[in-house]
């Protein structure tokens, strides 16, 4: 008599792997170059476009403020004179253009952070705004469209990952922007309600005690970063799997929550190698023509990141569903990174 002998195949679970979603954002990346248009024509309009200048406001007020009565005692002296030329060299140097690169969805660039003031081709224009009206409407109009310029890059960088959504599930860009601006003013919100009381709190331990007023700050630093942390997959379920904002926040959340060490390795990475590659691409003056191989390989470095962000997210998505569907004693995963 045979006896028959029944295998059982125990479902294994694998969770997202770092090198396996960086492989995978390269890969979309150099299949689709047209990618890195968008942080390279940001970066050429912040080189060679006209700046917008706030130097007309900024350099009288920051001198009536060195000029306010207790200002100029031997004990605040130096320390008021270093203020104001850091203050004065920010508003020399300063383009409110700058908020074309917008958070916490937007086009990335490496020269809003460099702030050039020349070009191989002389200055460049600048443009003077004399009212706090004209700067408020500026940096609006600005943001605006940075946001809007950001949802197309993030909507392309996401197409590019080839995920196709359900049937009747396709939204406009109009619909993608709109969910843009109300995931900033959630994040803005958000940031508004830690800030501001941790301000607040930290000015009345600086008149106690300047020791006491930096550990408040450190604090609140470890409180915003452990608040925004579980939020950084908030842009990629709009993108991705088209989902409203709220709803695409709480899924951050949740990934998150589920894959933590990972996750929190993963982000870890993304912003050594976006930051020690920046270094590099720093190197050459605004002045020189070879600033374009930087804005070229920061566009291209920096859109494989965002893309390996998109394929963590999605294998991230689909092991969270699938673990949530099997039944607890069968679940075996292993946790490679």
């Amino acid at each position: 008599m045979n006896k028959m002998t029944t295998h059982v195949e125990t479902a294994q679970i694998t969770p997202p792997r770092l090198i396996t979603s960086l492989r995978s954002g390269f890969d979309a990346v150099a299949t689709h170059i047209g990618l890195i248009l968008f942080p390279v024509i940001l970066d050429l309009f912040l080189w060679f476009g006209p700046h917008f200048s706030l130097k007309s406001l900024l350099l009288p007020l920051i001198t009536s403020i060195s000029k306010t009565p207790g200002m100029d005692s031997p004990q605040l002296s130096d320390l008021m004179s270093t203020t104001r030329d850091l203050w004065q060299a920010f508003a020399q140097q300063f383009n409110l253009a700058s908020l074309l690169r917008t958070y916490p969805i937007g086009i990335p660039s490496l020269e809003s952070g460099l702030l050039p003031q020349h070009t191989p081709l002389g200055s460049p224009i600048t443009i003077t705004i004399p009212s706090m009206g004209g700067v408020f409407m500026t940096s609006l109009v600005l943001y605006l469209i940075g946001l809007v310029g950001g949802s197309l890059y993030f909507a392309a960088v996401a197409g590019a990952l080839a995920v196709k959504p359900a049937e009747g599930d396709v939204k406009s860009p109009t619909w993608s922007a709109g969910q843009t601006i109300l995931l900033a003013l959630g994040w803005l919100v958000l940031l508004l309600v830690i800030s501001i009381p941790g301000v607040i709190v930290i000015t009345i331990l600086a008149l106690i005690s300047p020791v006491v007023a930096q550990i408040g700050t450190l604090l609140l630093g470890v409180a915003v970063i452990w608040l925004l942390v579980p939020l950084l997959f908030s842009p990629h379920g709009i993108f991705m799997f088209h989902q409203n904002a709220l709803t695409s926040m709480l899924n951050s959340v949740r990934l998150v929550r589920v894959l933590l060490p990972g996750t929190g390795l993963f982000f870890l990475t993304i912003v050594i190698l976006s930051q020690g590659l920046d270094l590099l691409w720093q190197v050459p003056p605004d002045t020189s023509w070879m600033s374009l191989v930087a804005i070229a390989g920061h566009g291209f470095v920096t859109t494989a990141l965002v893309a390996a962000s998109f394929a963590y997210y999605r294998d991230a998505t689909t092991f969270v569903r699938d673990l949530a569907s099997r039944p607890a004693e069968s679940q075996q995963t292993r946790l490679k990174i």
